[in-house]
């Protein structure tokens, strides 16, 4: 599965892009390290193969929300790492070449990737709930985590991330 949400922003699950690196041409992607970054934000995947040359990885954790209340330093980690996640995917399309694409993936691509991308969306120009709606009109089966979610929200309206508030072409 892979999704556009703009010309230069995809959010996909695991499976789709290790078939894109391992299998090249897939998905109308031909040489899958010329123009794209791609950017992981699953806890649980391990990249140990030596083709992740332009991959990064913010490990954003969906479990410890789903089975009770995080503890401080879950939450430290989780935001740490979403800022970490939201300052790459802005450096990759602001600083690579205009061509530049990025792809976000999580194991599923449902929940932790869509979030980061509405985030990242709100940061450079969109309000927070016009972002979600516009990654849910885009992706339609995603199921957007509700903590990541207020997590994005407090990184946008507390102004965390300052400098990425600007606009940009993504």
């Amino acid at each position: 599965m892979m999704v556009k949400i703009t010309d230069r922003i995809y959010i996909s699950d695991w499976p789709t892009v290790k078939t894109i690196l391992d299998n090249p041409p897939h998905h109308g992607i031909s040489d899958p390290y010329q123009y794209f970054i791609f950017l992981c934000v699953a806890k649980e995947l391990h990249h140990d193969n030596p083709y992740f040359y332009n991959l990064k990885h913010f490990r954003l954790t969906d479990v410890p929300f789903e089975v009770g209340l995080p503890t401080l330093t879950e939450i430290f980690y989780t935001s740490h790492h979403m800022k970490l996640a939201l300052n790459t995917i802005h450096e990759s399309l602001v600083i690579y070449s205009p061509d530049t694409k990025i792809i976000i993936f999580c194991n599923g691509g449902l929940s932790r990737s869509p979030v980061v991308v509405a985030t990242y969306l709100a940061l450079v120009g969109f309000g927070f709930d016009e972002a979600v709606k516009f990654v849910e009109s885009k992706h339609p089966a995603c199921q957007m985590n509700q903590t990541l979610l207020d997590m994005g929200r407090t990184l946008v309206s507390d102004r965390i991330l300052f400098s990425l508030r600007m606009k940009n072409n993504v």
